[in-house]
């Protein structure tokens, strides 16, 4: 009584004069229930990045083809239908110091295997610079050189603007803190 779901193919064929239906039933239940999952996770994890606001990305170097998450895309406001920007084109999206740090960093993973991590200012489409903590992994192909990178960036615009506001109230409560003992000293000098 269990249902399944198959998958049929068939075709006529001949046979002595006369015409047969030939078919082929694969039963793809356990395929379409893997697909789901699949799906499943995958949503999962776009949620995770969006609310973590982290994006993830993968450079096959051979081929210079880029993969983006979908939150990459939303961190640089940037169109998904128009495709990843190579690397190369990634000096469109940092300003030119996070550019030549990044190549960099790059060229040591490529060259040296080592994984990467440092932060980078992005400009988004409408020209706000946001500030961006990225990451790269080296993967080595089969003749032990590094072929892809991966990695992730989050945008840590915030945190940053936070830290600088907490560092400016502390620099602020400094400068009160001697003006009151500078004031403290006057006034015992007066007396």
């Amino acid at each position: 009584g269990e249902v399944r779901t198959v998958e049929v193919h068939s075709s006529p064929i001949e046979h002595n004069g006369k015409v047969m239906l030939f078919s082929i039933i694969h039963d793809i239940t356990k395929r379409l229930e893997l697909e789901e999952r699949l799906r499943h996770s995958q949503i999962m994890l776009a949620r995770t990045e969006r609310i973590a606001q982290i994006g993830s990305w993968e450079w096959e170097v051979a081929t210079d083809s880029v993969t983006w998450s979908d939150e990459l895309f939303r961190i640089f406001h940037l169109d998904p239908t128009r495709g990843e920007p190579s690397f190369e084109e990634h000096s469109s999206i940092l300003t030119p110091d996070s550019m030549a740090r990044l190549r960099e960093a790059v060229s040591l993973a490529l060259s040296d295997s080592i994984p990467f991590e440092l932060e980078l200012q992005g400009i988004r489409a409408d020209g706000e610079i946001r500030h961006l903590r990225g990451g790269g992994f080296p993967e080595r192909g089969p003749d032990g050189r590094a072929s892809y990178l991966f990695g992730s960036l989050k945008d840590i615009t915030d945190r940053k603007r936070l830290e600088e506001e907490r560092m400016e109230m502390q620099r602020k409560l400094l400068q009160a803190q001697k003006h009151e003992s500078l004031c403290m000293m006057a006034a015992g000098i007066a007396h």
